[in-house]
């Protein structure tokens, strides 16, 4: 108790000193936050056709906890994303903003989205922006979801080009869906299913060997031999949802059908 009013003691004769400290600290973060640039931030989302629309016969129940197959964002939806974070939609983004202010200025337009002012000096369709676009599936909805998230010091500027971004991934992707659809389609038959088959080549290999060895006894060979068989029963049934799944890209690619 007597160290502590010691203490109080020393603290309250030197109040002027700590009291200032403190009110300097106080100024100094106040003039680093005034100072730091501000950031706004505006996202848009696009949403992806998942491998469900792809399985199966239409109005087939499909469990999505029971797939085997992966738990990140499909194959298509990452060539959508690929493409999202190219320079061709950035540079196609900026020309959509452009366009916008120009139709803008020839009509006498003051406003552009939801009535915020366009930015003094056309920055809200020449101001540079930084964007980042990644994806996310949703589990149990057969869709992912690509975000699109624009940051600015200018909010007209973030949120104008977060919807020109994604205007022109649909633009992009509609004109690149020929060639999207073949990468995709050359990518599961070449990475999934070059890889099933020959994990089945090297399954059936090995339950060949199990029988024809003749240092194993009848009851261990019918162990392995069951085990074996539900690895390739798994691995078949799994080759037949990537099958499936490359059948159907191709007829939706027959019918023009865009899945973003």
């Amino acid at each position: 108790e007597v160290e502590i009013a010691e203490y109080l003691g020393r603290i309250w004769r030197r109040k002027r000193t700590v009291m200032g400290i403190t009110v300097i600290a106080a100024l100094v973060n106040l003039l680093v936050v005034y100072m730091m640039p501000r950031y706004y931030e505006a996202t848009s989302m696009l949403e992806v056709g998942g491998v469900n629309s792809y399985l199966g016969t239409p109005g087939d129940y499909v469990d999505t906890g029971k797939q085997s197959l992966p738990t990140s964002i499909q194959p298509d939806t990452q060539l959508y994303l690929n493409l999202a974070n190219s320079p061709v939609v950035k540079d196609g983004a900026i020309k959509i903003m452009s366009e916008q202010l120009a139709f803008a200025n020839q009509n006498g337009a003051q406003q552009l989205f939801d009535g915020n002012d366009v930015s003094p000096g056309g920055q809200g369709a020449s101001g540079d922006f930084d964007y980042e676009a990644y994806g996310e599936p949703v589990r149990g909805t057969g869709t992912d979801m690509i975000y699109i998230a624009v940051k600015s010091d200018d909010p007209v500027l973030a949120k104008k080009a977060a919807d020109a971004l994604a205007m022109e991934v649909i633009e992009q992707s509609s004109l690149k869906s020929g060639e999207m659809v073949n990468d995709l389609v050359d990518g599961l038959e070449r990475d999934e299913v070059g890889s099933i088959n020959r994990n089945l080549a090297e399954k059936r290999r090995e339950m060949q060997e199990v029988k024809d060895a003749p240092n194993i006894s009848e009851a261990d060979k019918n162990v392995r031999s069951g085990e074996l068989a539900d690895e390739i029963k798994a691995l078949e049934e799994t080759r037949k949802q990537y099958t499936d799944i490359i059948a159907r890209v191709n007829i939706n690619e027959a019918l023009d059908l865009n899945n973003i």
